[in-house]
């Protein structure tokens, strides 16, 4: 599907698992192979990596499962989110999202980009 697009933000790895799912089945030969960093938004890309970008080879194409974990643990080495307002509570969660036609940062390689977010609960 060329124009496929999804922003979710929950908590939990089942939902995370999930959405990272549907990702991948717009990822060509099911594997990602590169990577960025920036501004706390991971992105993975589908693709061998052309030397004339920022964009990281990974050590090896990383199918669903094991690009899954690779993200899951790079979410665990953010700060936890903290929330200003006294009336709500503040736990970690991410957001998971492509945009326009399947891309992130109109990257037409780039398949998903994941972020922390904070799931937030009023007292």
């Amino acid at each position: 599907m060329d124009n496929r697009r999804f922003d979710v933000t929950s908590e939990g790895r089942a939902h995370f698992d999930a959405i990272m799912a549907i990702a991948f089945a717009n990822c060509p030969g099911g594997s990602a192979q590169r990577y960025g960093i920036e501004d706390r938004t991971l992105t993975l890309l589908w693709g061998k990596a052309d030397p004339k970008t920022a964009w990281n080879q990974l050590p090896y194409d990383m199918p669903l499962a094991v690009a899954c974990d690779f993200a899951w643990h790079w979410l665990g080495t953010l700060a936890p989110p903290r929330s200003a307002d006294f009336d709500i509570e503040v736990s970690p969660a991410w957001r998971v999202f492509c945009e326009d036609w399947g891309f992130v940062h109109g990257e037409q390689y780039a398949f998903v980009a994941i972020q922390q977010a904070a799931a937030t609960v009023g007292k």
